[in-house]
């Protein structure tokens, strides 16, 4: 099987359980605001800082992961969601990934 059609059968189930999907088409850069508040959160594409839809879409005590840094320097970070607001835990490993594109990212 081609490795596009695996990935495509393993995301479904993982949205379904998690039960955070954007519709098809629509600005993902935004989080998925109607089933907030999460517990953890994983964005899948680089920008220069968080935005502050997902940051704000974590419960107190709630997880966010995300390539973060400079285009094509990207590091995978790990943050809390504090009181305060969102706390850089620690930085997991360098990466390249793909820019955030929308309204809270990179323009398209």
């Amino acid at each position: 099987m081609p490795a596009p059609s695996r990935a495509a059968g393993l995301r479904r189930p993982a949205r379904t359980a998690a039960g955070a999907r954007p519709p098809p088409g629509r600005d993902g850069s935004g989080g998925v605001p109607d089933r907030a508040p999460y517990d953890a959160i994983v964005v899948s594409a680089a920008f220069p800082e968080v935005p502050a839809p997902p940051a704000g879409q974590l419960r107190r005590g709630g997880r966010l992961v995300q390539p973060v840094g400079p285009d094509g320097r990207e590091q995978v970070v790990s943050f809390l969601r504090t009181a305060t607001g969102l706390e850089r835990r620690r930085m997991l490993t360098p990466a390249h990934f793909v820019r955030l594109r929308g309204r809270y990212g990179f323009p398209s």
